[in-house]
C-alpha cells in the first residue's frame, strides 16, 4: 500500500472519531446550560443575506461576542479601549475592588453564555469569560455616555476621569458607527452578562435589571428605533413598555429587545378627541359618518353581486401593490401617524363623498436605517418572526422611484436625513432582496387587497387596462379616427374644387 494511501486513511480515521466525538459533545464542552435555558439566541447571519449585503452584518469599528474574536486583534486601540471600561466600571464598584470581581461573576454564566450560541466554540471558560467581561463593560460605558448627555450637569462630572472616547460628545459624534455595530445579529451581547456586571455594582439583581433597563430606555433605544422620533418624552414611553417584560433576559440581547419592542409591545401613541366641539356638533358628524359607512356597505354589497367570485380569488394572492404616486393619483389621501406597523392602526378606508385614506407609520430613515432593518429581519429569518419583514416589503411595493418618495415625505411618513429621495428610494428598493416571503404568512395581505380592489375598480385604470389587454383593439380605433378626420378634413376642399369645375 502506497504511503499516500496510507495517510489518506489515517485522516479519515481521525475524522469519524472527530464527528464521532461531536455528535456526542465530548470534545467540545463538559458544561450544560441551566434550568433557564430557552435556546439559541446568538445566530449566525444566513448566507444568502451575507452575500447580498456583507457590509451591513460586519462590524465596523467594535468587534463584540464570541463570532468575531478571532479577527479582533488584542493590540488594537478598540481592545483597549475595552480594557479602559472595564477599568472604569471597576472604579464603580463599592469598595473599589479589582476587574477580577467582574471576571469571576461572568465565570458563573458560562455555559449559559456558550450554548446561546449557534456555533459551538472550544475557548476556554476563562478566556470566554475574559471576552465578555471586557464586552460587557465597554456596552455598558457606551450606554452610560449616551444615558449622561441627557441628564442633569451635577450628574456629569464623573466622564471627566474617564477616556475621551467615552465622553458624550465624542460618542454622540461617532454614535451612528458605535451603534450600528452593537445592533448587528453577529456581535450580540446576552442581556444576562449586562445584568451580571451590573449586579456586581449595585449589589443585588433587582437594582441591575432598574439600571440597565434606565441605560436602554435613556440610552440606546431612543436613538435607534426606527419609528419614534425622538422627542423629551420617547425615553418615558419607552420605559412604560419596557416595564411590562417582566424578564429582560427573554429577549436574549439589544436587538431581540428592539424587535420585541416593535412586534410584541408596540408603542401607539392614542388619538385624543378633537377639543372646542358640543355634543350637537359631535352628534351631526356622528350622524353624517353613520350615513356614510351605511352607503359604503351598501356600494360593497353591490360590487360584490356585480364582480365574479374569480376576480376576488385571484387578487387575494397578490402580494404587491402600485407605487404611491399612482395610488394618489387614484385619489388615496396618505396620513400618518406615530408608532409602529400594526394591523390596528395601519388601515385604508375607502369613503365616497371624499378621498380614501391610506394610514401608515412614520419611519424615519438615517444612515443607520438600513443596518437597524437588516439585522431586525435576518433576527426573524432565525427565528420565524414576520411583521417587520413583511412591513419592509409593503413599503417596497409603495416605492419604486423617488417621485414615490416624495409623495410619502409629503405626507410625513417618511422622515429622511439622507442627501435625496433617490437615495432613499435605493435604500428602500435593496431592502427586500434575499428573503422569501409567503403570502399566506403576510399579516398585511387584506390591506394589500383592499387597496389593490379598490385601485383596479377606478375608471381610468379600468380604461388603462382595457387598453394594455387589448392593443390591437386600441390601433384599429385609431386608425379609423384617423381616417375619419382625413376625410372630415378632405370633404370641404373636394366640394370647392367640384363647384369651381361645375
Amino acid at each position: 500500500m502506497s504511503q499516500g494511501n496510507i495517510m489518506f486513511m489515517e485522516e479519515e480515521r481521525k475524522w469519524v472519531i472527530d464527528m464521532t466525538e461531536r455528535i456526542t459533545d465530548r470534545s467540545i464542552t463538559d458544561c450544560k446550560p441551566g434550568p433557564g435555558y430557552s435556546g439559541v439566541t446568538v445566530n449566525r447571519v444566513p448566507k444568502f443575506l451575507l452575500f447580498l449585503r456583507k457590509e451591513s452584518y460586519t462590524p465596523r469599528i467594535v468587534n463584540l461576542g464570541l463570532y468575531h474574536h478571532v479577527i479582533a486583534q488584542p493590540e488594537s486601540h478598540m481592545e483597549r479601549l475595552k480594557a479602559e471600561a472595564v477599568e472604569m466600571m471597576a472604579r464603580r464598584l463599592p469598595r473599589q475592588e479589582e476587574h477580577l470581581h467582574l471576571q469571576q461573576a461572568i465565570v458563573s454564566i458560562v455555559c449559559d453564555i456558550k450554548w446561546c450560541y449557534e456555533e459551538r466554540f472550544e475557548y476556554k471558560d476563562e478566556t470566554v469569560a475574559m471576552i465578555f467581561t471586557l464586552d460587557g463593560c465597554f456596552v455598558l460605558e457606551i450606554l452610560r455616555a449616551l444615558t449622561d448627555g441627557s441628564r442633569e450637569k451635577n450628574q456629569v462630572h464623573s466622564q471627566q476621569h474617564c477616556h475621551p472616547f467615552f465622553k458624550t460628545n465624542r460618542i454622540k459624534s461617532c454614535q451612528f458607527d458605535v451603534l450600528g455595530d452593537i445592533l448587528m445579529l453577529e456581535n450580540q451581547i446576552p442581556i444576562m452578562v449586562l445584568i451580571k456586571l451590573l449586579e456586581v455594582e449595585k449589589g443585588s439583581e433587582e437594582e441591575a435589571r432598574k439600571e440597565l433597563l434606565r441605560l436602554l430606555c435613556s440610552g440606546i433605544i431612543p436613538v435607534i428605533h426606527p419609528f419614534l422620533p425622538y422627542q423629551p418624552d420617547t425615553p418615558n414611553l419607552v420605559e412604560a413598555r419596557l416595564n411590562r417584560f417582566e424578564d429582560l433576559e427573554k429577549n436574549k440581547h439589544i436587538l431581540g429587545l428592539l424587535q420585541s419592542i416593535i412586534v410584541e409591545d408596540p408603542i401607539d401613541l392614542e388619538e385624543k378627541p378633537p377639543c372646542g366641539h358640543n355634543g350637537l356638533h359631535l352628534a351631526v358628524e356622528g350622524l353624517l359618518l353613520a350615513i356614510k359607512r351605511l352607503l359604503l356597505v351598501l356600494k360593497e354589497y353591490l360590487q360584490k353581486l356585480i364582480n365574479q367570485p374569480e376576480e376576488i380569488n385571484v387578487m387575494r394572492h397578490q402580494t404587491l401593490m402600485a407605487s404611491s404616486r399612482d395610488l394618489h393619483k387614484a385619489g388615496i389621501k396618505f396620513k400618518h401617524y406615530d408608532g409602529v406597523p400594526t394591523l390596528k392602526k395601519m388601515r385604508f378606508v375607502k369613503r365616497i363623498f371624499e378621498s380614501s385614506t391610506l394610514r401608515l407609520p412614520t419611519i424615519w430613515i438615517t444612515d443607520n436605517t438600513e443596518v437597524i432593518l437588516r439585522n431586525l429581519m435576518a433576527l426573524e429569518v432565525c427565528h420565524g418572526f414576520t411583521l417587520i419583514s413583511y412591513y419592509v416589503y409593503l413599503l417596497n411595493s409603495l416605492v419604486e422611484t423617488e417621485g414615490d418618495v416624495v409623495v410619502l415625505r409629503k405626507a410625513q411618513i417618511i422622515q429622511s436625513s439622507m442627501g435625496t429621495d433617490k437615495e432613499v428610494a435605493h435604500i428602500l428598493n435593496n431592502l427586500w432582496k434575499g428573503i422569501n416571503f409567503n403570502s399566506a404568512d403576510d399579516p398585511f395581505m387584506n390591506l394589500k387587497v383592499d387597496i389593490n380592489s379598490w385601485y383596479k375598480k377606478q375608471l381610468h385604470i379600468k380604461i388603462s387596462d382595457y387598453k394594455h389587454r387589448h392593443p390591437r383593439f386600441w390601433r384599429n380605433v385609431s386608425i379609423f379616427w384617423g381616417l375619419a378626420v382625413l376625410v372630415s378634413a378632405a370633404i370641404p376642399t373636394l366640394v370647392n374644387v367640384w363647384e369651381k369645375i361645375v
